[in-house]
This record gives structure tokens, sequence and C-alpha cells, in this order.
């Protein structure tokens, strides 16, 4: 546990002299009041580009309710740039120290992988769980002040959903970056793989429970209809399996197949 802390505080640290602690908040809270902000003056702008001769606009189209307002900023919003974003923004989570060397410095250390590989995680995790939140507060506040309304409790549950979603997406870019040599193909691999899962959420409901990315459908569900899917636990369950499965692999990596000796 205190090789944990050491390396959540090292992290942390490295985090906010590089400005992600500020940054990437900020971004994700432009993505959060991009979609009730643009979905408002949605009408008028068509109203515009259309004129006398062009498409005629009925306003009743239009009218939306705060919590579909957040469900689509999950889903088009934070599930679309904020999943990109985020690959960008830790491609270089092992990928990084196995370039400049230190991973193969630490490795002989007496350093427990897991406790290093646990205190990334958490610290990586601590702030995409951070500024998600603020660009979802953001969503929130301008869905409740431009349409008629948010249901707070109803909000807490679905981004609370959303969160073991963000979760796997940190492991799975975690695990390529252990894998693979350059930071580019780290960000573009992962953004595939996590598009991938995100495209096959809500074809079949059997696949449903063993996809992460159904969390998200899930939470915009919540939002959307206030109910949630029956095997919804089953599917928190696998989740918390593939992000075993995702650390173990890691592990693996590191201290047999030594990745880091033919990235040093």
């Amino acid at each position: 546990m205190n090789n944990t802390w050491t390396i959540f505080k090292k992290e942390s640290r490295q985090m906010a002299l590089e400005y992600k602690w500020i940054w990437l908040p900020v971004v994700f809270i432009l993505l959060g009041a991009t979609q009730p902000v643009t979905s408002y003056y949605l009408p008028s702008i068509l109203e515009m580009m259309g004129g006398e001769q062009g498409i005629t606009v009925d306003p009743s189209k239009f009218v939306l309710d705060g919590n579909t307002i957040l469900a689509a900023t999950l889903a088009s919003q934070f599930d679309q740039m904020g999943l990109i974003i985020i690959s960008l923004s830790f491609m270089g989570i092992i990928q990084g120290e196995k370039a400049s060397g230190m991973l193969s410095f630490m490795m002989t250390r007496p350093l427990n992988l897991r406790s290093y590989l646990l205190g990334k995680w958490v610290a990586a995790y601590s702030l995409i769980a951070f500024s998600m939140m603020a660009g979802f507060g953001t969503s929130m506040f301008y869905s409740h002040y431009l349409f008629d309304g948010v249901n707070v409790g109803i909000g807490i549950k679905a981004f609370s959903i959303y969160l073991v979603w963000g979760m796997f997406i940190l492991s799975v870019i975690m695990t390529v970056s252990t894998l693979l040599r350059g930071s580019g193909s780290v960000a573009f691999v992962s953004i595939v793989i996590l598009l991938l899962f995100r495209m096959l959420a809500g074809l079949d409901p059997l696949v449903d429970l063993f996809n992460p990315a159904s969390l998200s459908l899930e939470a915009a569900s919540v939002l959307k209809a206030n109910g949630m899917m029956s095997g919804i636990m089953w599917t928190l369950l696998f989740v918390a399996v593939w992000i075993s499965l995702l650390f173990s692999l890691n592990e693996w990596l590191i201290k047999h197949r030594k990745v880091y000796l033919r990235h040093g």
C-alpha cells in the first residue's frame, strides 16, 4: 500500500506539472456546455440559415427536457470527443516510462509491480473522474436553466454508472500503452478498440451483459426513462472482471515479456 501511495503522489505531481489538472477539466467543461447550448440555439440557427426560401422550422420539434440533453452529452460529447481526448492525454501512461528507460530502472528496484500499476491507474482515473464530473456538472447547469430543468438524483445515478465505463476506458489505454511502442500508435489503437466496444453496445441484449460500453447506453437510458436494465448488476460484475484481466495482462507483459527492455 505504501508503494501504491508513493506512485499515486508521483503521478499526481507529474500531471500537475503538465497542467493536466487544469486543461483536461476545462476541455470537459467545454464539452459539457456544448450540447445544451447548441441544442437550445439550434432552431434559431436553422431558421437563419434557411430564411424565407429555405426550410420551415417547427419549434415544437425542438422541445427537449434537461435529462434528454444530459443523455446526449454523454453519448455525443463524452463518448466521442471525450474518449479521443482521454486516449491522447494518457497514451504515454506506461509507454512514456518505457521510452525514457524509467520503467527499466524501476524494475531493478524492490518495487511491487501491482502496486506500481495500481498507483498509476488510481492517479489517472482521479483526474478523469474529476474532469468528467466538471463537464457533466456544467451540462447539468445549462440544461437546468435553458430547458425544463433536470432531476439531480437521476443525474447522479446515471453519471455514477457512466464513471464505471470510464474505468474500463483507462484500463484499455493503460494496457495498450504497455504493449505498444509509439505513443501515436497507442492512442490510435486505444481509440479504435474503445469505439468498437461502443459501436457494439445496444446491438444485442446478451452481448450487452459482457460489453462495458453498454453502461454508457444504460446511463443515457436512466436519464431519459428513469429505469435500469435488469442485467446491469451482471454487466458491472463483468466490467470488474474485464478490468482485473487487463491489470493481470499488464503485469504479465512487464514481468514475463519484459516489454520495458524492448522499448528502452
